[in-house]
């Protein structure tokens, strides 16, 4: 969370790939601005989108609380926008799952429209989403 929270995007990425992290932890210290964030929440206050897309990637919860710091935050636009998608995203595949019990490869999907892999987009085309924040499922 700390390094999250100061932006060492190596540690990140080593501490993700080393060790079970608890991707939606919160900081319980009394007293800090940022009491009750997540690593995700940090990484989006200070406009990390290194940070932020790895997080996202590895299953971090975009909640209301995230989507509401981006959206206050003014360190990088684009942060905010990507945050928005995914959770759009997010909320569009979980949403046609639970209506229609459809069997969706949830990770092919999300890695199609983040990293917009050409070998990934037919799969996100197929199910009928695009890099936008619509849903036509």
């Amino acid at each position: 969370m700390l390094a999250a929270e100061k932006g060492f995007s190596k540690i990140v990425n080593l501490l993700l790939k080393t060790t079970k992290v608890e991707l939606d932890h919160r900081n319980k210290l009394p007293g800090e601005h940022n009491y009750n964030y997540t690593a995700l929440d940090m990484a989006v206050e200070i406009g990390k989108a290194d940070i932020v897309r790895r997080l996202i990637e590895r299953g971090a919860i975009i909640d209301e609380q995230t989507l509401r710091i981006a959206k206050e935050s003014n360190k990088d636009l684009s942060v905010a926008q990507f945050v928005r998608e995914a959770y759009s995203l997010e909320n569009c595949v979980r949403n046609h799952i639970q209506r229609e019990g459809a069997e969706i490869v949830w990770n092919t999907l999300r890695r199609a429209l983040l990293e917009r892999e050409e070998e990934y987009v037919p799969w996100a085309l197929f199910a009928g989403l695009t890099g936008t924040s619509f849903c036509f499922l």
